[in-house]
């Protein structure tokens, strides 16, 4: 399995050799500091734009806020991790499987998201997005034998028939 090899090669980073585990780590040194820049950025850019476009989360008896929130703050959090992602990716830190699984899976998710933060999308709507993103994302890695839940195991091709 492709995701089984992910520490398993040799890189060259910077002239100097690094096997698995070690690359990984020489990696988030640089780039976890530039995400979390971008993911500033972004996120001051994002609730900027909702102020000014009036995209805001009243307060409801219903809400958890108490003042009028920016909306829109998720787009800021999915730009960051895309661009993490795809560093990640061509740096072969992760197979292109598991990237591509995450980054339409998780578009269909962000999407949903930002048009529901910019109107209203209904819940079960956006209960099928998501669950049709759990599902692409788990055909892209391979799927799943089974559930186990520590006390009990659930065979998921058993409860695929079952359901089909």
């Amino acid at each position: 399995m492709e995701a089984k090899s992910l520490f398993a090669a040799r890189f060259d980073l910077d002239g100097q050799e690094f096997h698995g585990a070690a690359k990984l780590m020489h990696v988030l040194r640089f780039l976890l500091p530039a995400l979390f820049a971008i993911s500033w950025f972004l996120t001051r850019s994002f609730r900027d734009y909702a102020v000014r476009k009036n995209i805001l989360d009243v307060a409801t008896n219903r809400g958890m806020h108490t003042n009028p929130t920016p909306r829109g703050g998720g787009a800021a959090i999915f730009v960051t991790c895309t661009v993490g992602l795809i560093a990640c990716w061509a740096m072969n830190i992760i197979p292109s499987s598991i990237a591509i699984g995450f980054l339409v899976g998780g578009s269909l998710v962000a999407a949903v998201g930002w048009l529901d933060d910019k109107g209203h999308v209904d819940a079960k709507k956006r209960a099928f997005t998501h669950l049709i993103a759990s599902a692409i994302a788990l055909y892209a890695f391979g799927g799943i034998d089974s559930l186990n839940f520590g006390v009990f195991k659930i065979n998921t091709s058993a409860v695929c028939w079952i359901i089909a």
